[in-house]
């Protein structure tokens, strides 16, 4: 309080606060200049080195030693590649030169930009590529498996002119910096979307022990999340070479698995047989015999599986093909035979396959050749059934002309009565000519097409197991081509049963009518053939007028049969018998698609195959190591509780679960440059202030808290020791230049524009506060007063201000506190 008193309540206020207030300020205009300066140096460097903004997209690095040649090449690339792109040699630092490219506008978008690195890194001497196109926005660590998925997302929007992915990262260039911000606002709010969830293995599980709990974790999420998204992307990260070697291999083994020519033992005998045991069986070689070594043209087989009655194994010398009995030998570890192990059973998937397609091919040229004939009878048949109202029409106006000579006995005279019996037998006739015709042709159509029925049961026969053979295949692109065939070839089966089926329903439909017609047949071949005679009929009760009557009678019964009968409904079918109806299948192409597939089929003995498999299963089936994992792209839909809650109940290991986000946003290169130069840049005004705020204490203020120190110790204090205590500390000598201190260096620091990395501006306060009870401490060290003049001046009734100005600056360093005084001064 009187340290307080003796500055704040004298005339001397004044010429403290404007040395503060002006020491302050050009110690702040001193450092953000020279801030400024270094600013502006760096900053002109650095675009010396990468270019103004916007100014070049690639910055590429080769060795110095090949610059020439890199040259050459470069240019010669950016001829076929990349026309129109200009070209700028940087400096060359470390062995290394800088080059700058900028591409054209109109090849600035996704393809060009994901194919640079394939295109430069033929540069000899090349050492690396980096982008500086701007404005851009970099997304870093997005794994594989969503890295399409983000691309597409963000491609549509208008700010963004267009995103490409390089290596695990995402870029995205704006429209206009403007963009940044917001596009950064929304890129991060997809990636807050979805999330990556590894399930981590314990050690002992092998990559393919993971994949298929992974699988069948995966199915679980899935049932769980409904429509939300739950994507296995395990094989879609590309960041872990040797997983990717380990998966390839898997999927080899598996392709190669299948092919492999399976052998079945079943063990006779008290001696066990363990994995990775050999045994023999009888080639094209001398018989087995015990204790010595098999031929080279017996067979032999590894061991994967066995227990106490059964064995398992593959072929891994000689071909299955080559089999001559089916007793197999245990191997010793000479190789020599040991005993007799058991029977075996050797099937070959290849062979099988081989033969289903060729029994199919062979089927399907078998239906191609009387698939012509019942496409005839169908087409006739069509057209019967097509015209069976005329038919019936026909039949009833044959019917009524022979009413008509009926009626007509003994009115006609013997010429008009022959004429017109003649003309109604000849329409009697032909209707019913035309009537058993088509039960002819039906008759032949449904034995037809029961033959095309047998063979379409045969072909799906063989579909249905090409069918479940495609479940398991690995064919590459013949896969794709092997499904078409069999789902060609069940729809070709399927269709040839219904249309047999329906055929043989109208045959049924069409049983009583037809044989009705043929009856019918049979009495007007009758009547032509005993009533050849007019004069026939015209005795009442003769054998003629008998014969007339009966076969009125059956055309009368027959007419309205046949109308009863609607045979129309079977037109369909026998139009598609008739290759009229869509779906027609092209069964000449379909036989040589299938005779493609055929020869696609992998050319391989069974003991390239085995010994393929065995030397996979060295690098896979029996890796065990810790790490595994297996990791789940999914959106929100799950959480993650409820993840782990179905992991912990589905799997029967202990299963970590690691939540990570997709991607995390970064700023680009040219972006963190300039933040480290302001980070320089303030960091050189803080030092620069701090300079200037111990040399302010130096020169000035250390003078001030002499001269305060010297008072303080002179005062007198009174009361109890509780206030005593407290009268000292706050007028402490050290509490006031701690102020100061304080005060000066956060004003300046703000003023200025300085910072100290982490800390900041409280930073600047802590170092203030310390640095005015330093110089507190020290002052008198720094800067020591005349004790004999202040006494001097005081016993001569001289008052604070007055000692300050006339005897303590005067006499102290010289400083800007000195420099101001100038004008104070009376004696000078």
């Amino acid at each position: 309080e009187y340290i307080m008193s003796t500055i704040w309540h004298t005339p001397f206020r004044k010429d403290f606060l404007i040395l503060l207030i002006i020491s302050i300020l050009l110690a702040s205009a001193f450092s953000s200049g020279l801030a400024w300066i270094a600013d502006r140096y760096f900053g002109q460097a650095i675009n010396g080195l990468m270019g103004d903004y916007g100014q070049y997209d690639l910055f590429m690095q080769v060795r110095s030693e090949t610059l020439s040649e890199s040259r050459a090449e470069l240019d010669r690339l950016i001829s076929d590649y990349l026309p129109g792109t200009t070209v700028k040699i940087g400096p060359s630092l470390v062995g290394k030169t800088a080059i700058f490219l900028s591409l054209p506008d109109e090849l600035r978008r996704r393809d060009i930009f994901e194919g640079l690195d394939a295109i430069l890194a033929r540069v000899p001497g090349w050492s690396g590529l980096s982008l500086l196109i701007e404005p851009r926005l970099t997304i870093s660590a997005v794994h594989g498996g969503a890295q399409e998925m983000l691309l597409g997302r963000m491609a549509d929007w208008e700010e963004v002119r267009f995103a490409f992915r390089r290596g695990g990262n995402i870029e995205v260039v704006l429209q206009n910096p403007a963009a940044q911000k917001a596009v950064s606002e929304r890129a991060q709010q997809v990636i807050k979307e979805y999330r990556l969830v590894e399930l981590r293995y314990p050690t002992g599980y092998t990559l393919e022990d993971a994949l298929e709990s992974g699988n069948a974790l995966t199915t679980a999420l899935q049932e769980q999340a409904g429509s939300g998204l739950v994507r296995d992307v395990t094989l879609a990260g590309g960041g872990d070479d040797y997983q990717q070697l380990m998966s390839t291999l898997i999927e080899m083994k598996r392709f190669l698995g299948y092919y492999a020519a399976e052998v079945t033992i079943e063990l006779t005998g008290d001696q066990e047989v363990r994995r990775g045991a050999q045994l023999a069986l009888q080639g094209t070689g001398r018989p087995l015999i015990t204790g010595e070594v098999p031929s080279e043209g017996d067979i032999i087989v590894q061991i994967n599986s066995a227990d106490s009655r059964q064995a398992q194994g593959i072929i891994i010398r000689g071909d299955s093909r080559d089999v001559a009995r089916s007793e197999s030998y245990l191997l010793n570890g000479d190789g020599k035979i040991q005993r007799f192990a058991g029977m075996a059973q050797v099937r070959s998937r290849r062979d099988e396959l081989m033969h289903m397609l060729d029994e199919s091919e062979q089927l399907l040229t078998q239906l191609n050749q009387i698939s012509p004939e019942a496409a005839s009878l169908a087409s006739n048949a069509l057209e019967q059934v097509l015209g069976y109202s005329r038919l019936i029409d026909k039949a009833r106006q044959a019917q009524e002309e022979m009413e008509a000579v009926r009626a007509a006995l003994g009115a006609d005279n013997p010429m008009q009565g022959s004429a017109r019996l003649d003309a109604a037998v000849r329409k009697i006739d032909s209707a019913s000519a035309e009537m058993a015709r088509l039960g002819s042709d039906i008759e032949r159509l449904r034995t037809s097409v029961e033959g095309l029925g047998e063979v379409a049961a045969q072909l799906n026969g063989f579909n249905n197991r090409l069918s479940s053979v495609a479940q398991f295949l690995s064919l590459g692109d013949g896969i794709e081509s092997l499904l078409s065939a069999t789902r060609t070839l069940g729809a070709l089966s399927e269709g040839i049963a219904a249309q047999k089926q329906a055929v043989a329903s109208f045959a049924e439909q069409m049983r009583e009518p037809l044989a009705a017609v043929e009856y019918w047949r049979e009495k007007v071949l009758r009547f032509q053939s005993e009533v050849t005679d007019y004069n026939q009929l015209l005795a009442l009760g003769g054998a003629g007028r008998e014969r007339l009557d009966d076969l009125i009678m059956v055309t009368d019964r027959t007419v309205a049969l046949v109308a009863e009968a609607d045979p129309t409904g079977i037109s369909s079918t026998l139009e598609g018998l008739a290759g009229n109806g869509e779906g027609k299948v092209n069964l000449p192409g379909l036989s040589a698609q299938i005779g493609d597939i055929r020869a696609s089929l992998p050319n391989l003995r069974d003991e390239e195959i085995g010994r393929s498999v065995a030397v996979i299963e060295q690098y896979v089936g029996d890796q065990a190591y810790a790490g595994e994992k297996v990791q789940l792209l999914t959106d929100q839909t799950l959480t993650v509780s409820a993840i782990k809650n179905t992991i912990r109940r589905e799997s029967e290991d202990q299963v970590d679960v690691v939540v990570l986000p997709i991607g995390a946003i970064q700023p680009n290169l040219r972006g963190e440059v300039f933040r480290v130069l302001g980070e320089v840049r303030t960091t050189i005004a803080a030092l620069s202030v701090f300079v200037l705020g111990i040399l302010a204490f130096l020169l000035d203020h250390a003078l001030i808290l002499s001269v305060l120190k010297r008072q303080a110790r002179q005062r007198v204090m009174r009361g109890s020791k509780w206030q005593r205590m407290t009268t000292r500390l706050a007028g402490s000598p050290y509490s006031f230049g701690g102020s100061i201190g304080l005060i000066w260096f956060v004003l300046a620091f703000l003023a200025s524009g300085a910072d100290i990395p982490v800390v900041g501006v409280w930073g600047a306060a802590g170092l203030g506060l310390l640095t005015g009870c330093f110089f507190t401490a020290m002052c008198e060290k720094f800067s020591p007063v005349n004790e004999d003049e202040i006494v001097a001046g005081e016993a001569l009734g001289q008052p604070f201000e007055t000692i300050m100005r006339e005897i303590v600056i005067p006499a102290g360093r010289p400083g800007l506190m000195q420099w101001l005084n100038r004008r104070r001064l009376v004696m000078k």
